[in-house]
């Protein structure tokens, strides 16, 4: 499905794209970007850990364009309904609501394909593969 620009910022979509998009943005002038498997790879072991994707998720401030009021959780009224994952599993404690790590792990695992706790360079394909850097 096509969008015009119009049409595009009017779209539930949009916060999903953006929300994505921002997790894989320039970190700021004159510093890497997290693009790529080897940028997010910050300490150049082949591995994304979680501490890595965490962090660089919370970084470029992923869970805050998300949190619509600003107030450090994600309620369902938050939640993209065009976001193909579950937000009742990611609730962990079952509040209700999801907290930036309930979201970043969420986020996390679902791409963590072969569930061995870390990406690598198939699962970082698979994430692009399913559209995470589609934006």
């Amino acid at each position: 499905m096509k969008f015009s620009a119009q049409e595009f910022s009017e779209t539930p979509f949009r916060k999903t794209a953006l929300a994505l998009g921002m997790l894989f943005a320039t970190f700021g002038a004159g510093v890497a970007t997290a693009d790529t498997f080897e940028n997010t790879d910050a300490n150049s072991d082949d591995m994304i850990t979680s501490d890595e994707y965490h962090r660089s998720a919370d970084e470029m401030g992923v869970f805050s364009d998300w949190d619509m009021n600003d107030d450090g959780l994600l309620g369902e009224n938050e939640w993209n309904d065009d976001f193909d994952y579950d937000y009742d599993n990611w609730d962990e404690d079952n509040d209700g609501y999801l907290d930036s790590n309930e979201f970043y792990t969420g986020t996390y695992e679902y791409y963590d394909e072969d569930e061995d706790g870390h990406w690598d360079g198939d699962d970082w394909d698979d994430a692009g593969d399913d559209g995470l850097f589609d934006v």
